[in-house]
């Protein structure tokens, strides 16, 4: 019996070693190397005897002064001194490489997904059809790109942008930054992407999957939002605070006006975006060179959370769990006012042929609304809170981003510091 228990455990031992993690390390001189390791756990000593974490539940582990902090995917964390000196990393251009501790400041993980419908993991929740295993390293939401059938996301902490297919789930190309982002947006149309790091700005061209444009602002921005594939609107934080239009190829500053927060949220389906108690609107010439801003107040009680979905006349707002409605035509202030339809809304979408929404709401429950009655047409709980919603009528499916619901936070689409945990998951569509 013993050495049967022996053995599971050398199988298991052997199953973990062989499923591969992918890893970030970050070096005492900048350095940042990318690559796959094969470990089965990490061996802490600590002041309370050795502890052993499996590999496939760190997330991070941060390096100082001699020691280092195990941060768990499931966000407990240890420190003390790492049983390993030596890591042993494949990287796909370099070949294999051997880092020493002594010389890391941060290593940042992600799991390896294996084929199959299931990458990554098992569906954290009942009735995903898929689910991609994304760690903690993510700004904002999903992003919907020219193919109707992907997403795109940023990974910050892998200095990259990843697209993933939805059938099959997986990872299908990805654009290395030349610096970890702080801020992130994508064009309505999904052709356009910018990325920001300190004054640091990068364009990618979403289709091509590369970088085509790099350049430097005055000051580092608050937050990014593409109003379309070659406008681009940023916050700069001097004294005052900005927001400024932006040409794109090569960038060029176009229009500047004064705001009273450094974070903007693009009015889907508008030339529009919200800042704080201001909804401001971007009016550009008949040439499509110049631009002009259009400034409308919004009185404080009437919230200052972010634009989820608007129909063809108007603009739909979250506010203290209700959803208020903004004619097109009457900006400066909402004229209907629903009841409440559950807890805070973080993420939306828009089924075009039923013309319908779904909202998600902070108790873990996705609904159907429609959206000139807001009578409620159906829901699902979906068991994680949801950062960004890509709905799929075809197949009657939806595509989420979503993370545990302790974990939860507002989201910050497009501002800096905005990163939490999360995976990538295909659940059917509430009915």
């Amino acid at each position: 019996m013993r050495g049967l228990t022996i053995l599971g455990v050398l199988v298991m031992a052997a199953l973990a070693a062989a499923d591969p993690r992918v890893v970030t390390l970050e070096t005492a001189d900048g350095s940042r190397i990318a690559g796959t390791i094969d470990l089965a756990e990490f061996r802490l000593e600590t002041s309370l005897g050795e502890i052993s974490f499996p590999a496939g539940d760190v997330d991070s582990i941060e390096f100082s002064g001699g020691r280092a902090t195990v941060r768990t995917r499931d966000g407990a964390s240890a420190s003390g001194t790492l049983q390993l000196e030596l890591w042993k990393v494949r990287t796909e251009r370099l070949g294999a490489l051997e880092v020493r501790t002594s010389n890391l400041v941060r290593a940042q993980f992600r799991v390896l997904a294996a084929a199959g419908p299931n990458a990554g993991d098992l569906p954290p929740v009942p009735g995903a059809r898929a689910v991609w295993k994304l760690g903690g390293s993510l700004l904002g939401g999903l992003a919907a790109g020219t193919d109707p059938g992907s997403v795109w996301i940023c990974d910050a902490a892998g200095s990259r942008a990843i697209r993933f297919s939805r059938d099959p789930l997986k990872e299908t190309a990805s654009v290395k930054l030349p610096q970890p982002p702080e801020c992130w947006a994508v064009s309505p149309d999904g052709r356009r992407a910018v990325a920001s790091h300190g004054r640091n700005i990068v364009v990618l061209d979403l289709e091509l999957a590369r970088v085509v444009e790099e350049a430097t602002l005055k000051t580092a921005p608050g937050s990014l939002c593409l109003m379309d594939s070659d406008l681009l609107l940023a916050t700069l934080t001097p004294s005052p605070m900005a927001l400024v239009a932006f040409r794109l190829g090569p960038l060029e500053p176009l229009a500047m006006c004064g705001l009273s927060s450094d974070v903007i949220t693009r009015v889907p389906g508008k030339p529009a975006v919200i800042a704080g108690i201001w909804t401001v609107e971007v009016l550009r010439s008949a040439d499509g060179r110049g631009v002009e801003f259009l400034v409308h107040t919004r009185e404080p009680r009437e919230g200052t959370e972010p634009a989820l979905w608007a129909p063809a006349e108007d603009v739909i707002v979250p506010r203290s769990g209700a959803l208020v409605r903004i004619p097109r035509s009457h900006l400066a202030r909402p004229t209907t006012v629903r009841p409440p339809v559950g807890q805070g809304a973080t993420a939306c979408a828009f089924l075009t042929g039923a013309r319908e929404i779904l909202v998600f709401h902070a108790d873990a429950v996705v609904r159907r609304w429609d959206p000139e009655t807001f009578r409620s047409l159906g829901e699902s709980t979906v068991g994680v809170a949801v950062y960004g919603l890509v709905a799929d009528e075809a197949r009657g499916e939806m595509m989420v981003f979503g993370t545990a619901p302790g974990a939860m936070r507002a989201p910050g689409f497009g501002t800096r510091n905005s990163s939490p945990p999360g995976d990538i998951l295909i659940l059917p569509l509430p009915r």
